[in-house]
């Protein structure tokens, strides 16, 4: 499934950056990080964050380090989260038996939200309705949101009439 959140993330980018240690508030508070990459792109705030988050300055460097190092194989698949065609590798999470359906409309319920293609609609997904769909995956649909005593449908959601702006 394709959401809002999961549109909002920038790519990696690589850079000359120095090992030494990184002093900014923003560093500490960890908002620095989108700031920097939108200046180094030329791109403008993705939100209010974005736009009062001081950039990581002392991160960079205008000499670069060509120090050898050895890069390490990524630990997560690149295609983690992504749905695939067809079957599945081996050990690949599945919705369990029985909560087939649920999924089903959250899937549905999904597709009609306004989270991407050439003019999304920012903020206007619900966001009681996204937080369950995102836990529901991240948890492999074995546990409810917290608080709710089972897994929920998009239509059983609290609050799920109401606009978003009036939800956050």
């Amino acid at each position: 499934m394709r959401r809002l959140r999961r549109h909002r993330r920038l790519g990696v980018l690589a850079l000359t950056a120095t090992a030494a240690l990184i002093s900014t508030a923003a560093a500490a508070a960890g908002t620095g990080g989108p700031t920097t990459i939108e200046q180094i792109l030329g791109i403008q705030p993705m939100n209010q964050l974005d736009r009062a988050a001081e950039p990581m300055f002392d991160a960079f460097t205008r000499t670069p380090d060509t120090t050898p190092f050895t890069a390490l194989p990524n630990q997560v698949p690149l295609d983690h989260g992504l749905k695939k065609p067809g079957a599945g590798p081996p050990g690949e999470l599945r919705v369990p038996h029985g909560m087939e359906r649920l999924a089903r409309q959250w899937e549905q319920w999904s597709a009609r939200q306004a989270t991407g293609g050439t003019e999304p609609e920012l903020d206007e997904v619900n966001p009681a309705q996204m937080n369950r769909v995102d836990w529901y995956e991240a948890t492999g649909w074995r546990r409810p949101y917290p608080g709710d005593s089972r897994i929920l449908a998009p239509d059983e959601v609290p609050g799920k009439d109401k606009p978003a702006r009036e939800l956050d």
